[in-house]
C-alpha cells in the first residue's frame, strides 16, 4: 500500500493552554484557537488537532489521561485509500466520515484514519557546515550561532504504547498496511 506519512494527529487533552502552549513551544503555527482547542499547522500541509479531553467529537481513549486520540496517515491516491479500507473491513468497523476519509482501529484499539494526503514536501535549506574535505563556510561563523526559534517542518512518525508482545502489535502495521519496520 502506498501510505505516504503521517497526515494529522487529533488529541485529547486534560489541560488544553498546557497542551496548546507545548505545541507552539515545539514550533508548530498556530492556526486557530478557541474554547474547543487549538488546530496546528506544519509547512508540509499536515496538522495537529488540540481538544478537550471530554470532548464528544472525538474517538474513545485507547489510555486513561492526554493522549493522542486518532493518528490519521496519507495515502498517495484514492486507490490506496479503497484498498485500505478493503483490507481493514475483513476483520473490523471501518467508517467513512464526509470527507471521504477511513476511520477504524489497530489490534490495540488506537484509533486511525486515513485519507488522500495533501502533504506539500517543500525541500529544506541545511545549513553550510565544514566537513573533511569541504570548507563550504569560510571566516564565518556556524548557522547554528545565529539561529531564532526551532521551527518544526515535518512529522515523521507516531509513537504507541503497546503492552506487551510489542512485536506481535507491529505486526498489523507491518501485514495489514505495509509499513517498513525502521
Amino acid at each position: 500500500m502506498n501510505i505516504v506519512g503521517l497526515q494529522s494527529v487529533i488529541y485529547g487533552a486534560e489541560d488544553v493552554e498546557a497542551a496548546t502552549q507545548f505545541q507552539e513551544d515545539w514550533g508548530l503555527e498556530l492556526v486557530e484557537k478557541s474554547e474547543a482547542g487549538s488546530d496546528f499547522k506544519l509547512p508540509d500541509d499536515t496538522s495537529v488537532h488540540i481538544r478537550k479531553i471530554d470532548d464528544d467529537s472525538l474517538p474513545p481513549p485507547s489510555v486513561p489521561g492526554s493522549t493522542a486520540r486518532e493518528v490519521i496517515w496519507g495515502a498517495a491516491d484514492k486507490e490506496t485509500l479503497d484498498t485500505i479500507g478493503a483490507e481493514l473491513s475483513k476483520d473490523r468497523e471501518v467508517t467513512v466520515d464526509s470527507e471521504g476519509s477511513l476511520h477504524s482501529y489497530d489490534d490495540l484499539g488506537y484509533r486511525i484514519g486515513f485519507q488522500v494526503t495533501t502533504r506539500d514536501i517543500k525541500p529544506l535549506d541545511f545549513p553550510d557546515s565544514n566537513t573533511v574535505g569541504n570548507a563550504a563556510r569560510v571566516d564565518e561563523r556556524a548557522d547554528v550561532f545565529a539561529r531564532g526559534l526551532v521551527k518544526q517542518q515535518r512529522m515523521f512518525h507516531a509513537v504507541y504504547w503497546a503492552p506487551g508482545d510489542a512485536a506481535a502489535a507491529a505486526e498489523f502495521y507491518l501485514n495489514r498496511l505495509g509499513f517498513k519496520l525502521t
